[in-house]
């Protein structure tokens, strides 16, 4: 265990987030996860959050989790719940560190005013919202919100935690000097395969079967960029006629449909096959039941999903606007420029790789997030940056002041 505490030693964390429903994001799945792995390196985690009708049987699942929930009041979108400020102050006043997770809504208000009133440090995960690409959507809500409580917040907290280093700089892009925490989102590799089920796979999409498939799997926005894949794909497949572009996920505009289009009108509707969102219990087959992943994206804080992408054993090609460096640096994948041309050169080499050449770099991805990524990694560093905000660990080297850049990688 690094640093001076000892993990005997518990601390006791208050999470708060507005839901820890999955059905509520990506932000509740972290949550879940990360408050399961801190149990083994002496992590105390109560949660709270708004209750809704999927809260109890998430909680069920987790039962070393200490699960604090109340009904808002009001509009659910502000997350105002003075019942919820009341059971955390009975239940909760023994707390070392408040977490809050996510941004702009009563719930990290509370969190702030919990942290004064207990006297303990202030923890503040944006979870993707400080990304510019975020900022210019709902500006006026966002800007009123700053101004009512949520730019004190964040002025106030004892540090930052981003996933990023590239986090990290929209971080200080916004004029904040306080400490950040530079921790990466966890997973656990072993429980993707690198074997997909071809018969699976086969009987759910028969378009498929004897198809090398390079597969985008996402929710399905402007954001994306798989209007942008639409074009490269059809100005490449004719190239390689046994390859098919499988297309995965919910969709939220209407960039599924204009790359339905494009595929049509501009290549071959029959090289494409677009699965719509697919069932968890499915969703780790199709992954390790293809060959290359590919996100050309116009930027993430992270991006779970090309991290379970290299778990499950598979090249990735994503944008450099991505905390993805590693995939350059580790031989595993491409990192490349946003626009067409720059993905459609990525997608020429990597498809026309000998096969044994893309599993080897399969393989190099699966073992970089065994060494690096695991959920005990992440925990551990978590805990380490709360020994530090305790006074009971020297500063990690993963935690920047405001003298000190944040390094570009």
């Amino acid at each position: 265990m690094d640093g001076r505490f000892p993990p005997s030693d518990p601390i006791r964390v208050l999470h708060i987030t507005p839901t820890l429903s999955l059905a509520g994001g990506g932000t509740a799945t972290y949550l879940w996860a990360f408050a399961e792995a801190g149990l083994a390196c002496g992590l105390t985690p109560t949660v709270a959050c708004l209750h809704d009708q999927h809260v109890d049987e998430e909680a069920a699942k987790h039962p070393g989790v200490r699960t604090i929930t109340a009904k808002h009041t009001g509009p659910r979108s502000m997350c105002y719940s003075p019942a919820l400020r009341r059971l955390l102050i009975e239940r909760a006043a023994d707390a070392q560190v408040v977490h809050c997770h996510a941004l702009r809504s009563w719930h990290s208000y509370l969190a702030r005013q919990l942290a004064q009133r207990f006297g303990v440090p202030l923890v503040v995960s944006p979870h993707g919202q400080m990304d510019p690409w975020i900022l210019r959507k709902r500006v006026t809500r966002k800007q009123l919100i700053g101004w009512l409580f949520e730019n004190r917040n964040l002025s106030l907290a004892s540090c930052i935690h981003v996933t990023s280093d590239q986090e990290a700089r929209y971080v200080r892009e916004a004029s904040l000097t306080n400490p950040v925490a530079v921790v990466t989102i966890g997973l656990d590799a072993q429980s993707y395969t690198l074997d997909g089920d071809e018969s699976l796979i086969a009987k759910r999409w028969p378009a498929l079967r004897g198809k090398k498939r390079l597969l985008f799997l996402s929710s399905i926005y402007r954001k994306k960029g798989l209007p942008r894949l639409a074009e490269a794909w059809c100005r490449i497949h004719k190239q390689w006629p046994n390859w098919r572009l499988v297309v995965s996920g919910i969709e939220v505009d209407g960039d599924c449909e204009l790359a339905k289009r494009m595929i049509r009108e501009q290549g071959d509707p029959d090289s494409a096959v677009f699965t719509g969102e697919t069932p968890e219990a499915l969703k780790k087959q199709l992954l390790a039941g293809c060959d290359l992943f590919v996100l050309p994206t116009d930027g993430e804080n992270f991006g779970i999903v090309i991290a379970e992408a290299m778990a499950s054993g598979l090249p990735v090609i994503t944008s450099n606007t991505t905390p993805w460096g590693d995939l350059q640096e580790h031989h595993c994948g491409w990192w490349i420029d946003v626009g067409v041309p720059p993905l459609e050169r990525a997608l020429a080499e990597a498809m026309g790789l000998p096969d044994d050449q893309r599993r080897q770099m399969g393989r190099r991805a699966r073992s970089l997030i065994e060494q690096k990524y695991q959920w005990p990694t992440v925990a551990r560093r978590m805990r380490q940056t709360y020994e530090w905000l305790l006074d009971k660990s020297p500063q990690p080297g993963f935690v920047y002041r405001a003298d000190q850049p944040v390094p570009l990688r």
